[in-house]
């Protein structure tokens, strides 16, 4: 059977819409999820709030009832921030260093390289920026470093000239 789709506010927390979902979405039973709590869309848990689906793992009324506790202890609640889970980030210049997140702006101790979540994107665009030069060039001063000093590490040497 397929799922149906409505657009409507989340019945959970009212600070999130659902305004659409894809064919395929609708079809594979993708769900869309609030960004403030954290239900998933589930059409039939709006029908029938006693149904506990495998989507959100309990009830309607369960999650709701979930969701108040939450609020009641931290009213600014959000759900995506609560969860956020950083992903290390892997220098893109050197290799040698791991950033906590990709654009955290912590300066790679091996070569010198400010992270910034921007200039991976565009390698030889942004010179100026949050560095000197841009990814490419950065790159290549620094295997040009590397091949002159093969103990070369920024946070004892500093930037190569």
């Amino acid at each position: 059977m397929k799922k149906q789709f409505k657009s409507m506010e989340c019945p959970v927390c009212h600070k999130f819409y659902f305004s659409e979902l894809t064919e395929e979405d609708v079809t594979y039973g993708l769900a869309q999820q609030c960004t403030q709590c954290g239900w998933n869309y589930d059409l039939e848990q709006v029908n029938d709030p006693d149904l506990v689906d495998l989507v959100n793992g309990m009830s309607l009324k369960e999650y709701k009832k979930k969701y108040k506790k939450l609020i009641a202890k931290d009213p600014g609640y959000n759900y995506l921030e609560a969860n956020y889970t950083p992903i290390p980030h892997t220098c893109p210049v050197c290799g040698k260093h791991t950033f906590p997140e990709a654009g955290s702006f912590d300066i790679c101790p091996e070569c010198g390289w400010e992270d910034d979540g921007v200039m991976e994107n565009s390698p030889s665009e942004f010179a100026g920026c949050a560095n000197d030069l841009c990814l490419q060039d950065f790159r290549i001063r620094y295997q040009q470093e590397i091949k002159k000093n093969p103990h070369y590490r920024y946070k004892t040497n500093g930037l190569p000239k």
